[in-house]
C-alpha cells in the first residue's frame, strides 16, 4: 500500500481530534483480529506499556499510536470517538 494513501487520512483525523481516539473501537478492532494487548504491541511496534496505558485510559493516544493503528489495518474513520462506525456520538 502506498504510504501517502495511509498518511493522508491519518493526518486528517489528527487535525480534527488528536487524542480523542475511541478506545472501545480499538478494542473492537483487536477483538475482530483476535489480538491481545501484547499482539497489538507487536503488530504496531509500540511498547506494550504504551499500548496498555492508552487502552486503560492512563494516556491519550498520540500521533505515533494513531499512525501505528492505521498501519496495522484499523480504518482511520473508526479511530474517532463516537459510534463504532466512526460517527460522533450524539
Amino acid at each position: 500500500m502506498n504510504r501517502r494513501c495511509i498518511i493522508g487520512p491519518v493526518k486528517e483525523v489528527l487535525r480534527k481530534l488528536l487524542g480523542e481516539v475511541s478506545v472501545e473501537n480499538v478494542k473492537e478492532f483487536m477483538a475482530a483480529k483476535g489480538w491481545t494487548g501484547a499482539d497489538l504491541s507487536r503488530e504496531t511496534k509500540l511498547a506494550y506499556s504504551h499500548v496498555y496505558m492508552v487502552l486503560n485510559g492512563q494516556r491519550k493516544a498520540g500521533r505515533k499510536f494513531i499512525r501505528a493503528l492505521v498501519r496495522a489495518g484499523m480504518p482511520a474513520e473508526k479511530l474517532l470517538a463516537g459510534d463504532s462506525d466512526g460517527s460522533p456520538a450524539a
